[in-house]
């Protein structure tokens, strides 16, 4: 099921009857969730709403979470330092938070090394000191592949 030939009934029975998520499916195949959108749409099955996605999160994860509309996946944490006004933190840096052992500032930045912002896993994820390293190690990529 890795190719891009995503099957209707397949698709169907995961989002409608399994009612997993668009970042589920996506992070099980290694899609983005745009694909996984896309794919709903060409097969005609009704994608939810927002509201309608917020429902099922908390039933399903166990605990308040929710997606950012480029698919970062955010934790309500109301007592954490970095929290934004509504008390949620992005889970990646709760994620390398947890794996240093201490809070990150302001400045540091966590890299997604699959691209893949959904996939918070720490083998996943690399720190920078800065937003000027961290668009340094992009510009460093961009240049070899050219």
């Amino acid at each position: 099921m890795k190719s891009l030939n995503m099957k209707r009934d397949w698709l169907y029975q995961k989002y409608i009857l399994e009612k997993m998520s668009t970042y589920e499916i996506a992070s099980i195949y290694k899609y983005s969730q745009k694909a996984v959108y896309n794919w709903l749409i060409k097969f005609g099955i009704k994608p939810r709403t927002k509201s309608q996605a917020q429902i099922l999160l908390p039933r399903r994860y166990n605990k308040p979470i929710k997606i950012h509309l480029l698919g970062y996946v955010l934790e309500f944490r109301p007592s954490h330092p970095n929290g934004d006004k509504h008390g949620y933190v992005l889970q990646h840096r709760l994620v390398m938070e947890k794996y240093l052992g201490r809070h990150l500032s302001s400045e540091e930045v966590i890299h997604h090394k699959n691209e893949m912002v959904y996939d918070n896993k720490i083998e996943n994820l690399e720190l920078f000191n800065s937003k000027r390293e961290h668009l340094a190690f992009h510009l460093k990529k961009a240049n070899r592949i050219k």
